[in-house]
């Protein structure tokens, strides 16, 4: 090689790096065709893979299960908004029996309660009190008690001394 002229050692170089850069090529092109080749295969199998999913997700969906699944999912649904209804209402619920409770606490055996309504604004007592010492102990008990609100009562409740006829209206009921 060392004979050879200066030109035809230049070309043996260009040819020898030819060569290289040909062979660096092929195998980079032969790397290239088997990664093509392996993403053919992985969509190939991702396809059938996915056209089994939908046809068990069909089936899945046409199946009774799956039908009374989501009938009782609306079902507890509905359930669950209704319960949080019910939760609402609870907060803002009124105990009847808490006023019945209080007012035979405050109630003495001279006093017939002859009428009683109630809602959640005002109690309106009617009743027969024996005397009218009676009458204004239960009046005041009334207005004392931390659970009613303010006591009204007609001047006509005091008129006569024995055997009243009385009404109380008690504007707001406290919550308790």
């Amino acid at each position: 090689m060392n004979l050879l002229p200066e030109w035809e050692k230049e070309k043996i170089r260009n040819l020898r790096m030819a060569g290289l850069i040909i062979k660096a090529g092929s195998m980079a092109l032969f790397s290239i065709a088997i990664f093509l080749i392996f993403l053919w295969f992985c969509y190939g199998f991702m396809s059938l893979q996915k056209s089994d999913f939908e046809k068990n997700n069909y089936v899945f969906k046409e199946s009774e299960a799956f039908k009374q699944t989501q009938e009782n999912r609306k079902l507890l649904e509905k359930l669950s908004s209704n319960a949080a209804l019910i939760k609402n209402n609870e907060n803002n619920k009124f105990h009847f029996f808490e006023v019945f409770k209080q007012l035979n606490g405050i109630i003495s055996e001279e006093i017939l309660l002859t009428s009683f309504e109630i809602n959640k604004e005002k109690i309106v007592i009617r009743g027969i009190a024996k005397n009218r010492e009676q009458l204004l102990n239960f009046k005041n008990e009334l207005e004392q008690n931390n659970n009613f609100g303010k006591v009204n009562s007609p001047i006509s409740n005091f008129i006569s001394s024995q055997n009243l006829e009385f009404q109380f209206s008690i504007e707001k009921i406290k919550n308790n």
